[in-house]
């Protein structure tokens, strides 16, 4: 796959827009050239209307699971609670999206097998505990050029 131009940028949505959530968003939006934010999703919908707009009115969700399936989302970042972490990225997983999740994946040992073995296969799942390092950003832009080039992703996890 070809590296996307700025008008082809690479389509991300972002769910959870609480503190990391938001700052997720804000990078990819003004650290990530060949990524935007397309769409938001938060329980509490105006906050997920604020970091659309701060992110040049990326469309807003009221369900994940729309914004996870939508044809417009080529990859997920997941800012969830902990208890719907896992769920939410096997359902990337299943829709075919590469998904970026902040820890925990999961609470529970066997959701952690079960991660463990669809994360084996693409798409790419990146499990992201490095986030306060200076290599967020440098990692983030090469998730997004695997994803664009069709190449498999593995971050430092650290």
């Amino acid at each position: 796959m070809e590296t996307k131009t700025n008008s082809q940028a690479l389509s991300v949505g972002v769910i959870g827009a609480d503190g990391m959530g938001t700052c997720h968003a804000l990078n990819l939006h003004g650290a990530v050239g060949n990524a935007r934010v397309a769409a938001v999703y938060d329980l509490d919908q105006d906050r997920a209307r604020q970091v659309a707009r701060m992110c040049g009115q990326a469309l807003v969700f009221n369900d994940p699971e729309r914004l996870i399936n939508d044809p417009q989302v080529d990859a997920v970042v997941i800012v969830s609670p902990d208890h719907i972490q896992a769920m939410l990225t096997l359902a990337c997983l299943g829709a075919g999206k590469p998904v970026l999740s902040e820890k925990p994946l999961t609470t529970t040992a066997d959701t952690a097998l079960v991660l463990s073995e669809a994360r084996r296969a693409p798409p790419s799942l990146k499990d992201w505990l490095g986030r306060f390092q200076n290599a967020y950003i440098r990692e983030t832009v090469e998730w997004v050029e695997s994803i664009q080039e069709g190449r498999p992703f593995r971050g430092s996890n650290t």
